[in-house]
C-alpha cells in the first residue's frame, strides 16, 4: 500500500483513494494523470476488493490504451489481464459483438473504413440522381460523422431552415444507414452510435453490462463527444462509478465533435460528484507555466486552475519577429543551431505551426542547414496527397508522354472515367508501343469505349495540352501553377467538400501557389521548380536517427519537448481567420477559446525554453499580406519575455522602397487594399467579402450582385443559399462559367 502511493503528491493520492461514487479529475498539463488513473485501477483492486473484470478503463488512441495496460501489468502482473482497458471505438466493437443481435446487428458484422464508406455513398448519390458537384460524398459523409458524433440518427440530424443541400444530405444518410444494415455491416460512428441504441432500447443487455462493469474511467474527458458520454453515463447508470479524468484548458477537437460542455457540466450532472484539482505540474519550468496562464485564463468558460511546479525560474520566454516567412523559418534555424551549440539534442526539440501548409519554408531553411528533421503525424510538405496531385499535372505540362502521371490524375479529381476505361487505355498503349498520351490523340482508335467516355478524354486531354502549350511559351511559373489547380478541377471539387480536411488541403494549394508566385519572381521556370521539389523530396530519405520534430499545434498533443519553437503568432494565422464569424468583422467566441487552449496546449509542451515567432508579412494565396502580431504575444506579461516587438494602433513596413499601412493591434476589419496587378513591389492586404461588416454582407449578397473569386475571377450571383462566410451561392463566373462557391472565398464588388 504504502509503495503504491509514496511517489504521489497529496492530490494525486486524494484522487487514488476515492472509493466510490463519481469523480471529476481535473488533471492541468504535466501534472501525472496517467499515473494517477494506472494507481487508482491497482489500489481498487489490491485494497478495494474489486475484481480486475469489473474495470474497464476507456481513452482515446491504441497507443495510449497500451501504455495504460503496460503500467497496471507492471503492478498487478498477470492479474491485469482481465483489466478491460480500451479505447471507445473498440469498445463499443466488442459489446455490438457481443450484443448487437439484440437490434438486428450480426456477430460478423464488417466495420467500414473511410474508404469503403466514401464508396459506398458516392454510389447511393448516384443511384438517386443526386448531383455530386454540388453535394460531395465527402461533404455528406462529414455531415454524417458529425451526427453520429452528436449521436444523432438520420431523423434526428439537424439541418437548418431552407438548407436544401441539408436535406439531401439527411435523404442519403437514411438511404446509407439501409444499405449498412442490409450489408451487415458499421461504420466508425455507428460503433458508438449504435451501441448507445443497443443499451437504450434493450435493458436487458444494458443490466448485464452494469453489473459486470462496477466501475468506468475515462481518461482526456475533454475530447470526448456527445455520443461517448451517453454512453459512459448510461453503463454508470446505477452504480455512479464514473471516474473521468481531463483539462479544458486542452479541449482543441471541437471541429471533430469533441465537446468540451462535458467536462464543464460534469457537475451539473453528477451533483454529488468529488473534485480533485491536480495543479502541480512536473514538466516545464515557471516561466513558461506562467505565460501559458496568461492565455488561457481569458478563456471565457473554464474550470478555474494554474499550474505550479517546484522548479524555479527558468529561461524567460523568446519573442522574435521576422520580416517574412522565409526570415522567420531562417531565425527558427538559427535559434536550433544555437540550441545544439549549447548542448540540446534534436530530438528533444520541436517547431509548432497553426496549419500543415506553414511547414514548407521550415522544410526548406533546416534542408538547407542541413539540420535533421521529420514531419510527426503528416506528410513533408512536398509528400501530401494535394501537392503530389498538382505536381503531377505540372509534370505533364512539361511532359506529357509521362504514363505514371497520366494514371495519378486522369480521374482526380473525379470526371467519370472509370477504371475499365484507363485498363483499355494502358493496354492501347502497350499494344502500340507508344504512350497514353499518344492514344489520346485519336480516342476513337479505342474499342469498346462509349460516346461518353471519349468525350471525357478529350475533355482531359485538352487539359493537359493547354497546360503543355503554357510551358512552351512565355507563360509564368505562377500562371501554369494555378491554370493546373483551377483548370484541371481541382480547386472547385475542394471547395465543394466544406469538410476541415479539405480546408486543410486547400491551405496548401494556397502556400503551393505561393512558392510558384515567388519562383516567378525570381524569373525561374517551371522546369527548375519541378527539380528543386524532387530534389527536395529526395533529401530524406539518408536522415540522422536523431531529429527535429515539426507538427501541427494539433499534433503536439500529449508530446513534450526541452525546446519548443510556435511560429506564425500573428492575427488571422494563430489565431486562425476561422476563429472569426463571418471571416474578420466580429469574433466567434467558442471558435477562438478553441484557438486560447490550442495556445495554451503548444506552450505547455515545453519543458526549458519556448521561443514564439511572427512575421510581419506572408504569402497567403498567392500573394503578400501583411500580418499583425497575435493578441496572444501581447497577453503574455513583459517580465516574462526575453525580447518582445510591442505594438499599438496600427504599423506600417517599408518594402521595396514604398510602404503598406498593415491592421492595427486590434485588427481593423478595413485593411488597405493594393490591386494584385499593380506595383509588384507593394503589399497586398487580403480583402474578401469576410471582412466587411455584417450589414453590409447581408444587403449586397443577393440574386445579381457582382463578386470576384481569387481564382475563377468576376462573376455574378445567381442564387444564395445559407447566411454568412458558409453561405452557399451559384455563380455565373465571366471566364470561368458556372461554379459553386462558399462566400467565404468571394470579395464584393
Amino acid at each position: 500500500m504504502t509503495a503504491l502511493l509514496e511517489e504521489l503528491n497529496s492530490r494525486q493520492r486524494e484522487a487514488v483513494l476515492h472509493r466510490a461514487g463519481p469523480l471529476l479529475i481535473l488533471a492541468g498539463a504535466g501534472s501525472g494523470k496517467t499515473r494517477v488513473i494506472t494507481r487508482r485501477v491497482v489500489w481498487l483492486i489490491r485494497e478495494g476488493g474489486v475484481r480486475p473484470s469489473e474495470i474497464l478503463a476507456v481513452t482515446f488512441t491504441n497507443k495510449a490504451a497500451g501504455e495504460m495496460r503496460e503500467r497496471i501489468q507492471e503492478q498487478l502482473g498477470s492479474s491485469s489481464d482481465a483489466v478491460w482497458v480500451s479505447t471507445f471505438h473498440s469498445t463499443g466493437l466488442s459489446i455490438l459483438r457481443e450484443h448487437g443481435a439484440a437490434i438486428g446487428l450480426p456477430r460478423s458484422l464488417v466495420v467500414y473504413d473511410d474508404g469503403d464508406q466514401l464508396a459506398l455513398l458516392t454510389r447511393l448519390m448516384k443511384d438517386q440522381g443526386v448531383d455530386t458537384t454540388l453535394l460531395p460524398p465527402r461533404a455528406v459523409r462529414s455531415r454524417i460523422d458529425f451526427a453520429k458524433s452528436c449521436g444523432l440518427g438520420p431523423d434526428e440530424m439537424e439541418v437548418a431552415d431552407h438548407d436544401l443541400l441539408g436535406e439531401r444530405a439527411r435523404s442519403v444518410y437514411r438511404s446509407y444507414q439501409a444499405a449498412l444494415r442490409a450489408s451487415g455491416a458499421v461504420d466508425f460512428g455507428d460503433l458508438l452510435l449504435e451501441t448507445v441504441s443497443l443499451l437504450r432500447r434493450n435493458e436487458e443487455v444494458l443490466e448485464l453490462l452494469e453489473r459486470r462493469l462496477r466501475y468506468v474511467m475515462v481518461d482526456e474527458f475533454q475530447d470526448t463527444s456527445p455520443v461517448q458520454y451517453a454512453l459512459v453515463r448510461l453503463l454508470t447508470r446505477k452504480s455512479g462509478n464514473l471516474a473521468v479524468v481531463g483539462d479544458d484548458d486542452q479541449s482543441i477537437y471541437g471541429w471533430r465533435g469533441a465537446d468540451v460542455r462535458n467536462i464543464l457540466a460534469f457537475e451539473r450532472d453528477y451533483p454529488n460528484a468529488k473534485v480533485v484539482r491536480l495543479e502541480q505540474n512536473y514538466r516545464s519550468t515557471r516561466v513558461i507555466l506562467d505565460a501559458a496562464h496568461a492565455i488561457i485564463r481569458r478563456s471565457p468558460t473554464r474550470k478555474e486552475k494554474r499550474l505550479f511546479t517546484d522548479q524555479s525560474g527558468g529561461d524567460l520566454v523568446r519573442v522574435l519577429n521576422a520580416v517574412d516567412e522565409r526570415d522567420e523559418a531562417q531565425l527558427v534555424a538559427r535559434q536550433i543551431e544555437a540550441a545544439l551549440s549549447e548542448g540540446y539534442s534534436r530530438g528533444e526539440m520541436a517547431v509548432f505551426y497553426r496549419v500543415n501548409a506553414m511547414s514548407r519554408v521550415l522544410e526548406d531553411a533546416l534542408r538547407e542547414r542541413r539540420i535533421p528533421y521529420h514531419v510527426v503525424r503528416g506528410r513533408s510538405f512536398y509528400e501530401r496527397a494535394e501537392i503530389k496531385d498538382i505536381t503531377a499535372y505540372l509534370r505533364l505540362a512539361v511532359n506529357p508522354h509521362s504514363d505514371s502521371d497520366i494514371l495519378r490524375v486522369i480521374n482526380t479529381p473525379r470526371r467519370g472515367i472509370g477504371t475499365r476505361t484507363v485498363e483499355r487505355l494502358r493496354k492501347a498503349a502497350a499494344g502500340s508501343s507508344g504512350s497514353i498520351w499518344s492514344v489520346l490523340a485519336s480516342p476513337g482508335s479505342l474499342k469498346e469505349v462509349g460516346p461518353a467516355a471519349v468525350r471525357r478524354l478529350a475533355a482531359f486531354r485538352e487539359i493537359i495540352g493547354k497546360l503543355h502549350e503554357m510551358s512552351t511559351s512565355s507563360v509564368s511559373t505562377k500562371d501554369i501553377v494555378r491554370e493546373a489547380m483551377i483548370g484541371s478541377g481541382y480547386v472547385s471539387s475542394l471547395e465543394a467538400e466544406e469538410a476541415p480536411e479539405a480546408l486543410e488541403r486547400l491551405e496548401n494549394l494556397h502556400e503551393l501557389l505561393s512558392v510558384a508566385t515567388e519562383r516567378s519572381s525570381n524569373g525561374e521556370s517551371l522546369v527548375q521548380m519541378l527539380d528543386d521539389m524532387a530534389l527536395a523530396g529526395d533529401a530524406d530519405d539518408d536522415v540522422e536517427p536523431e531529429q527535429v520534430a515539426l507538427m501541427t499545434l494539433h499534433a503536439a498533443k500529449g508530446l513534450e519537448f526541452d525546446v519548443v519553437f510556435v511560429i506564425g503568432m500573428e492575427e488571422r494565422t494563430f489565431p486562425h481567420a476561422r476563429a472569426f464569424a463571418a471571416g474578420g468583422w466580429s469574433e466567434d467566441e467558442e471558435a477562438l477559446s478553441e484557438e486560447r487552449r490550442l495556445c495554451y496546449v503548444g506552450f505547455t509542451r515545453a519543458r526549458r525554453r519556448l521561443t514564439l515567432t511572427s512575421a510581419d508579412s506572408r504569402w497567403i494565396m498567392g500573394e503578400r499580406q501583411v500580418r499583425s502580431p497575435s493578441r496572444f504575444l501581447e497577453e503574455i506579461p513583459s517580465e516574462l519575455i526575453e525580447r518582445s516587438l510591442r505594438v499599438s494602433g496600427s504599423t506600417a513596413k517599408r518594402y521595396g522602397g514604398r510602404i503598406s499601412s498593415g491592421p492595427s493591434w486590434e485588427g481593423s476589419p478595413f485593411p488597405g487594399e493594393v490591386p494584385s496587378n499593380s506595383d509588384p513591389d507593394l503589399v497586398v492586404v487580403d480583402y474578401d467579402f469576410d471582412q466587411r461588416p455584417p450589414d453590409e454582407c447581408g444587403r449586397r449578397l443577393r440574386p445579381g450582385g457582382r463578386v470576384r473569386h481569387r481564382t475563377f475571377g468576376d462573376g455574378k450571383i445567381h442564387e444564395v443559399d445559407g447566411l454568412g462566410g458558409n453561405a452557399r451561392l451559384v455563380i455565373c463566373f465571366d471566364d470561368a462559367g458556372i461554379k459553386k462557391v462558399l462566400a467565404r472565398y468571394l470579395e464584393i464588388l
